[in-house]
């Protein structure tokens, strides 16, 4: 039985996903206070993580044999994925970099930057080294890089890494929980989920992870325990791009910026060429009050005639 969800989701609602080997994923939802886990629907693909971009839901896919993992995209309301195309790579891990708006996979060695309209990736910093092979990557809201580096000793470590430069990543501490399968920010916060892959640890632990120190804390095992293998968690993005006020035309000299402000004085006015006229009209809005329209005519010296205001019109004089 699915779970039909509406068309909001709101801010800090999370999603897991489950992988038994050979069989296609299941999407649910996560209530990260307690634990408890909604069935949404198949995917359809077996997926090693999901990840938000803005309110789309993707996840990498790709069987056990498989060479390269495809680019999926997920219907949150059924569970549904969606092929977008071969990445090219062997990704392990999903997450999101707002302050670039890049998505980027976890290979053994290298974060991979991923086209999301194409599924395409291309190798963007190399995180590891024989001693080490790389397996989740979440970022913080400023766009800072952690990733867990597992080595021969099966521990699994919380490391950060810097995109813009090529130092090696600098570890925090052991995580404790070798068993973590997937690790995302909420706010500062990061959550983790874990699954019993390589017989490592036990599956279904809903986990709190200090970025100072890099150790995890158990919140509780979630209900139904399922080998959890990714994690994804909605979060509005709030740093909205400033629009600029449109700027304001001056008020031309000698016009009014309200007719009702309209008076003999508004126009400059040189007695020797110019008169002023008034006259009653009409208005075209479909409404019959009569307003006072202030015209303007400016004498040409070559003629002799003295100006005269038009038929209907009333010249005002000081």
């Amino acid at each position: 039985m699915t779970n039909q969800l509406g068309n909001n989701i709101s801010s800090g609602m999370a999603y897991v996903q489950d992988r038994i080997e050979g069989k296609p994923s299941n999407l649910y939802t996560l209530d990260l206070s307690t634990g408890k886990a909604a069935k949404v629907g198949e995917i359809g693909f077996e997926v090693s993580d999901i990840m938000f971009v803005e309110n789309r839901l993707y996840g990498i896919a790709g069987k056990k044999e498989s060479s390269t993992t495809q680019l999926i995209e997920i219907d949150r309301k059924t569970g549904q994925g969606k092929l977008i195309g071969n990445i090219g790579y062997i990704v392990v891990g999903l997450s999101y970099n707002v302050a670039n708006k890049t998505l980027y996979g976890a290979s053994a060695d290298e974060l991979i930057e991923i086209n999301t309209q194409t599924g395409r990736g291309r190798p963007a910093l190399t995180v590891a080294d024989q001693d080490y092979n790389c397996g989740e990557i979440a970022f913080n809201p400023n766009g800072k890089a952690y990733i867990t580096l597992i080595g021969s000793n099966r521990k699994k470590l919380l490391a950060t890494c810097d995109l813009n430069s090529k130092e090696k990543p600098k570890i925090i501490g052991d995580i404790g929980y070798p068993n973590l399968a997937s690790m995302k920010f909420l706010g500062d916060t990061l959550y983790g989920v874990t699954g019993s892959f390589f017989n490592l640890g036990k599956d279904g632990e809903l986990l709190k992870i200090d970025t100072q120190t890099g150790a995890a804390t158990l919140i509780g095992m979630t209900a139904p325990i399922s080998r959890w293998a990714g994690m994804a968690i909605y979060q509005e993005i709030t740093d909205k791009i400033p629009v600029a006020p449109k700027p304001v035309e001056p008020v031309k000299p000698g016009i009014p910026d309200l007719i009702t402000n309209i008076t003999f004085d508004s126009f400059e006015r040189d007695p020797k060429r110019d008169i002023v006229c008034l006259t009653p009209v009409r208005s075209i809005v479909r409404r019959e009050e009569e307003i006072t329209i202030i015209r303007k005519v400016r004498k040409e010296e070559v003629v002799d005639a003295s100006p005269a205001c038009p038929v209907n019109t009333t010249e005002v004089s000081k």
